[in-house]
């Protein structure tokens, strides 16, 4: 998945409007982000509506 997710990454680059991250929730870094936003398995993804106070969950699944 993750090279899939670093294409969208790369054809939405340089838009206005669209932004597509990622976060390693087993780093340190990226500990509190998960946590803010209930993350527990892996991969999962998040979509944020424009002007949206929440993340909406589309999909998740625990990779054994």
């Amino acid at each position: 998945m993750k090279p899939d997710w670093d294409d969208l990454g790369e054809t939405f680059e340089n838009s206005k409007k669209v932004i597509i991250g990622d976060v390693d929730c087993t780093a340190d870094s990226g500990k509190s982000i998960c946590e803010k936003y209930g993350v527990q398995g892996y991969p999962t993804l998040k979509f944020a509506p424009h002007r949206a106070p929440r993340l909406l969950a589309l999909a998740r699944c625990t990779v054994l």
